[in-house]
């Protein structure tokens, strides 16, 4: 699977000087899906149609200013996403709180970017994380660990790990699985693909894919999960060029 995944992104790649138009309505088009999906699985009651309004900075009658904030920030932090690659900048702890920090903006009452400075409980997670006087060590390793490149790695499992490293570090006091999701794709992106939607109808099996990679370090049905969204992508690109 992951040579076919190669060869499509290859096929793909080709073909955008030449559809230029066509792909930037793809990634609008994807990053549309994504925070749609991202947002419906957070009780987000906006539809598709209306999530495409607040995207283009009208407002939706009859909404919550949480749930057109969230939509807003989401959008940020993908527009930071294409700017890191844009600008090929290096994976950084800062990187990652600028990013976590897009996310939290007037969400939450302040500290945005900092670390958890206790432990907590966390609802609903089923693995252990740092604690909290490790974390900055752990972030440190974390990074270097990132930036030492292994020769013929695996593109996708590379990505998932820097999604499931992450979160058992859990760093910070809010939003870290949705930070995950933006690392994940940051790395895919990073290596040619175009960013994946997982859709609200897959969450469940995402997330029982994901808490089993984190509790017993077994990453395989998580890469299954990621490489088949991957497929459909790359598919439904190369369908429209």
């Amino acid at each position: 699977m992951f040579y076919i995944l190669e060869a499509k992104k290859e096929q793909l790649k080709e073909n955008e000087p030449l559809n230029r138009r066509v792909f930037k309505d793809l990634r609008d088009n994807t990053f549309l899906e994504w925070i749609y999906n991202w947002n419906k699985c957070e009780e987000n009651t906006l539809s598709l149609a209306e999530t495409k309004t607040v995207l283009s900075g009208i407002t939706v009658g009859g909404k919550t200013i949480k749930e057109h904030l969230r939509i807003s920030n989401y959008q940020k932090a993908l527009f930071y996403l294409d700017d890191i690659i844009k600008k090929d900048e290096p994976f950084t702890q800062i990187q990652i709180k600028t990013l976590h920090s897009i996310l939290e903006k007037g969400e939450f009452d302040k500290n945005y970017s900092n670390y958890r400075n206790r432990n907590t409980d966390i609802a609903g997670l089923k693995y252990t994380y740092t604690k909290y006087t490790k974390i900055k060590e752990e972030m440190a390793n974390f990074v270097e660990w990132y930036n030492i490149k292994k020769e013929n790695e695996n593109l996708i499992v590379r990505a998932v790990l820097v999604q499931t490293i992450f979160l058992m570090i859990q760093p910070f006091p809010e939003q870290n699985i949705r930070t995950s999701e933006l690392l994940l794709n940051l790395e895919l992106m990073r290596n040619g693909y175009p960013p994946i939607v997982i859709k609200s109808k897959n969450k469940q099996a995402y997330h029982q894919a994901l808490d089993r990679a984190c509790m017993y370090g077994n990453n395989g049905e998580l890469v299954q999960v990621i490489t088949l969204e991957l497929k459909e992508t790359l598919d439904r690109y190369l369908e429209l060029i």
